[in-house]
C-alpha cells in the first residue's frame, strides 16, 4: 500500500473512532440498558461495548498513522528491469565517440578572433 491509501484510512478510522467513542460516552453517561434477557452480573453494557470498540479501531488508526509516516519516509527505489530501458538511451550509452577535431580547424580559428576582438 502507498503512504496516500495508509493517510486516507488513518483519518477515516480517526473520524470512525470519534464517533464511536462519542455514542459510547453518551450511552454510558445515560445509562442505557435495553431489556437484557440475561442475569449474568458480568455482562457489560451497550455503551462500554461501544467504548470497546472505539478503543480498538483506535489502536488500529495509529497503526495506519505509523505506516504511513514509515511509507512517505523511505526512498522509492527505481523497479525498472534492464529489459525495459529505451533503445534509443542503449544506443545512446554504446555510441562510438565523435570523430576527433583537427586543431587548426575554421570554427577554432573563428571563436578565437571573435573573443579577442
Amino acid at each position: 500500500m502507498n503512504s496516500l491509501t495508509l493517510r486516507r484510512i488513518a483519518i477515516a478510522g480517526l473520524v470512525l473512532t470519534i464517533l464511536l467513542a462519542l455514542d459510547g460516552i453518551y450511552m454510558v453517561v445515560a445509562n442505557y440498558h435495553p431489556d437484557d434477557t440475561s442475569n449474568n452480573t458480568l455482562h457489560m453494557s451497550d455503551g462500554t461495548t461501544v467504548l470497546i470498540a472505539a478503543a480498538i479501531l483506535l489502536v488500529v488508526t495509529i497503526i495506519a498513522f505509523v505506516l504511513s509516516r514509515n511509507a512517505a519516509t523511505q526512498p522509492v527505489a527505481d523497479t525498472t528491469p534492464a529489459a525495459e530501458v529505451a533503445p534509443a538511451e542503449v544506443a545512446a550509452d554504446t555510441a562510438a565517440p565523435a570523430e576527433p577535431v583537427a586543431e587548426n580547424s575554421a570554427t577554432e580559428v573563428e571563436t578565437s578572433t571573435e573573443l579577442k576582438g
